[in-house]
């Protein structure tokens, strides 16, 4: 959940700036590269910007696409009944190989009301395709990283949850000193608050993999 406004990144921003006037970072400037910080996070981290939406698929093609704020398809967990309102039959991700062997006019196939697969290219993360296709009114849950809003004023609320806040303050940093690299200070300062930026990444990224619920798929609880 966030909660944290563009004032408050602001202020400890400045504060560790020792520009409480904004003489030589002005406040619009700085606001700018919270907007940088958090598309920058949801480009390492998509996971950290997900919707989870039902979404109405094109009619009679297999071919799909994400809503407009879509940056990555990160999954399309089941069929959506009552206009998208009731879950429905669960939907398995397959690959195209497969379906190109055994069905090779699937894109072809009669519509029907219910999808069984999707299929998806990390090279063209906002297209995913569908097996069977659809017919009309067809609406399938899909889970997305979303591009994340950009704060218009210092009074907005951060997009992304509150723990990414830290990381967010430290490119913010990066980028005010690379402002001033010319001096050799500055642009040490810039090295050190992108390596904390990376850090505290790559320290969510493996808190969330020890903490997966499902490390404990097909453990042995017995003992």
């Amino acid at each position: 959940m966030a909660v944290i406004t563009g004032a408050q990144i602001l202020e400890r921003v400045t504060d560790t700036l020792q520009d409480k006037d904004n003489i030589r970072w002005p406040r619009e400037e700085l606001l700018r590269y919270i907007n940088d910080a958090q598309r920058e996070i949801v480009l390492q981290r998509p996971d950290s910007s997900l919707k989870t939406v039902p979404q109405l698929l094109t009619a009679n093609d297999t071919r799909q696409v994400l809503p407009t704020d879509g940056v990555r398809l990160i999954e399309v967990t089941r069929n959506l009944v009552s206009g998208g309102t009731q879950p429905g039959k669960a939907i398995r991700l397959t690959s195209r190989e497969v379906l190109d062997a055994q069905v090779p006019l699937w894109h072809a196939t009669t519509p029907v009301a219910t999808i069984s697969h999707f299929l998806f290219d990390i090279r063209n993360p906002r297209v995913f395709y569908v097996y069977p296709r659809p017919t009309s009114n067809v609406y399938v849950e899909t889970i997305y990283s979303s591009a994340p809003q950009d704060l218009m004023s210092e009074n907005d609320v951060l997009t992304l949850d509150d723990i990414y806040s830290n990381a967010v303050i430290a490119f913010v940093l990066m980028r005010a000193y690379q402002k001033d690299e010319d001096y050799a200070r500055n642009l040490d300062a810039a090295g050190m608050w992108m390596q904390m930026f990376n850090g505290s990444i790559g320290a969510r990224t493996q808190a969330d993999g020890a903490v997966n619920p499902n490390n404990n798929l097909g453990a042995d609880k017995s003992r």
